[in-house]
């Protein structure tokens, strides 16, 4: 397995919480999702290893994208 975790932030660098953040496997197809905390921090605890997608959304802001995301075994992506 591999994790991925990270913090969700708005344009004045200020902690987002309750974001629904979707980790999006693109050879498998397989969505995991999970939402940030108080401070902002969202993890994937167990990812399988591939090529991820990552959006976040939350109401009154844009959705944002991250594309490209390798994962390999053991990977432990902040």
């Amino acid at each position: 397995d591999a994790s991925l975790s990270g913090a969700v932030r708005d344009s004045s660098g200020a902690s987002v919480t309750g974001a629904s953040v979707t980790a999006f496997n693109t050879r498998t197809g397989v969505k995991t999702k999970t939402v940030s905390n108080e401070s902002g921090t969202y993890r994937f605890p167990a990812l399988t290893p591939g090529v991820y997608q990552l959006n976040v959304e939350q109401t009154g802001f844009r959705i944002a994208s991250l594309t490209e995301i390798k994962l390999e075994v053991g990977a432990r992506l902040n």
